[in-house]
């Protein structure tokens, strides 16, 4: 000590100790909410049903099927223009050209063609399925020509079988339709015409029998009516004109074969 003055003593202050990270940490995870467990959905399982019949059904049906058809009914005529050279392809290609177009239309699996042949003019023959008739697949008209131009460019146009049914009128009375000034069987003709817009009368109607030979039969008395014949275009409207409710339904009958 100097001068009697108490020595003063100088403490050093030591620095506070640092929270330990650790603990501070510790400290948060204690207070932080604890994470809920997971827990995985129970699966839920399902039966599935198989497709019923009516759930596999095309998106265009069509008409239902038919049986028993003739080859007449199912044929089927492409119409081309004979200005485009025919192409250097077999017949076979325009028909199955035609299936894969219907299927893609999702028609009907019996709305198809068989088979398909050329005539020498270069038009196309083809038959339908044995269920389904030429007018079901008309009903496809511009799928099916479409179709037939992606192998000939040349078709235009496909119809049903320009088939012509022939029909025999008996018991025609010669005093209205042989006398002078009845013009004949033509006025026959217009009266089914008349009656029937339907029917076309490609020719004329004519006598079964020879008309001199009538004649001479009448003028002796012998006989007062005849019977005539003409053809009609399509089986089904001679059919139709046979089976109608009018006056020739009881001496009208069809023939077995066309003339045509």
């Amino acid at each position: 000590m100097q001068g009697g003055e108490p020595e003063k003593l100088q403490l050093q202050q030591q620095p506070k100790p640092k929270p330990k990270l650790q603990l501070k940490q510790q400290s948060d995870q204690q207070h932080k909410p604890k994470p809920k467990p997971t827990t995985t959905p129970a699966r839920r399982w399902e039966t599935v049903q198989p497709r019923t019949q009516s759930q596999r059904a095309p998106t265009n049906p069509g008409p239902a099927p038919e049986s028993g058809s003739s080859m007449a009914e199912r044929r089927l005529i492409s119409r081309r223009d004979e200005g485009i050279p025919l192409p250097n392809k077999m017949d076979q290609e325009i028909a199955s050209a035609i299936n894969r177009g219907l299927l893609h239309q999702k028609t009907a699996a019996h709305i198809r063609i068989m088979n398909a042949r050329r005539n020498p003019k270069g038009a196309i023959t083809a038959i339908t399925d044995q269920k389904a008739m030429a007018a079901m697949a008309l009903e496809y008209r511009e799928v099916i020509i479409n179709a037939a131009r992606t192998v000939d460019m040349g078709v235009f146009d496909v119809e049903e079988n320009d088939s012509w049914g022939r029909l025999n009128v008996h018991s025609v009375q010669l005093v209205r339709y042989m006398d002078k000034g009845t013009e004949g069987l033509q006025t026959m003709r217009d009266e089914i015409h008349a009656e029937n817009e339907e029917v076309v009368i490609p020719v004329q109607v004519r006598w079964l029998a020879n008309p001199h030979s009538i004649t001479e039969r009448r003028q002796k008395g012998e006989i007062s009516a005849s019977s005539v014949v003409f053809v009609v275009k399509g089986h089904k409207v001679a059919r139709r004109l046979v089976n109608k409710a009018s006056r020739w339904r009881e001496c009208c009958t069809e023939s077995n074969h066309s003339p045509m």
